[in-house]
């Protein structure tokens, strides 16, 4: 089921933090994603700034994400990790949330947890 009450997910996100950047407008988000995200925000206790949430297929042709991101299907979200210390509380806190797949580049690290993609994996990529 995609969001429809964002207000259920403030004070800590908001819908336009996960519009489609291409200005389609869309934030179909699912709920499953958002919950967990949410559960992974207060076990962090840092701020979560997002830097990608939906991608529309166009979009995330364009930019050339993979055909099967999780952010096509509204279940992945980058967020920005600049020291180490926050880069910690975020990655413990998304395992302790129950996310399976988790990506890691320089200032950033992906949550995703769309059960058609393998699980349980840890990546790197620059």
């Amino acid at each position: 089921m995609i969001v429809q009450n964002w207000d259920d997910y403030s004070p800590y996100f908001r819908r336009e933090e996960f519009v489609c950047p291409c200005g389609c407008d869309q934030a179909d988000m699912r709920i499953n994603h958002m919950n967990k995200l949410l559960d992974a925000r207060k076990i962090a206790n840092v701020p979560f700034i997002i830097l990608s949430g939906f991608r529309c297929r166009s979009y995330n042709h364009t930019i050339g994400g993979r055909a099967a991101s999780d952010h096509v299907t509204g279940q992945g979200s980058d967020i920005r990790a600049l020291d180490s210390s926050t880069y910690f509380e975020i990655l413990s806190a998304a395992i302790l949330a129950g996310f399976l797949r988790i990506g890691s580049n320089r200032g950033a690290i992906h949550l995703g947890n769309n059960p058609t993609n393998p699980q349980r994996v840890c990546w790197t990529y620059y």
